[in-house]
């Protein structure tokens, strides 16, 4: 098995089994700290294991439980909000599972850590937090990248946690600056 790494996102120290590069390494510098979530390969079961409630056709929960399938990429088991476990798909490639990993899964554990999740991006403008909010297509990445473009920086990209004080949590930027023709 190959050694687990650290990141950092959404304020939070994650030890993973996959490597993610969207993510801020936190290479250990000899201090000790506790890791805040565990991600790791494995087998999740079945959707309607352990008195789960199907949500929807490849969903299902109980309490401070998720487990999702997405056809053709993997299952994840998102627990406690401390633990994801990841059943790859065969033949997956590894882009598409850090995707949904990144994306769906990760917002449904800072969900369980008690989070509000919007589905958009947080831009900063000077010392103040633009959020942009709306439906997959509808142009937040490419608003965003505008705005990149402009000088500001992006603390969130897809998923934008918000805490109990109304205030954006850092998460990481996708986005890349847009590109001229």
């Amino acid at each position: 098995m190959k050694p687990s790494r650290r990141y950092r996102a959404y304020q939070l120290l994650i030890d993973s089994d996959l490597v993610l590069p969207e993510l801020l390494d936190a290479a250990s510098d000899g201090q000790v700290e506790q890791v805040d979530v565990s991600i790791r390969l494995g087998e999740v079961g079945h959707g309607a294991d352990a008195n789960r409630q199907q949500i929807g056709p490849y969903a299902w929960c109980a309490t401070n439980e998720l487990w999702l399938d997405v056809p053709s990429v993997g299952r994840f088991l998102v627990q406690q909000g401390s633990s994801i476990i990841v059943q790859v798909h065969p033949g997956a490639d590894e882009e598409s599972v850090r995707l949904f990993l990144l994306g769906s899964v990760l917002g449904a554990l800072l969900v369980q850590r008690g989070l509000l999740v919007l589905h958009g991006n947080a831009i900063r403008i000077g010392d103040q937090c633009l959020v942009c909010v709306g439906s997959s297509g509808i142009g937040k990445s490419t608003l965003a990248a505008g705005f990149l473009e402009r000088g500001h920086s992006i603390l969130a990209d897809d998923v934008v946690p918000v805490d109990g004080a109304c205030r954006a949590v850092p998460g990481f930027p996708r986005v890349l600056p847009l590109t001229e023709n």
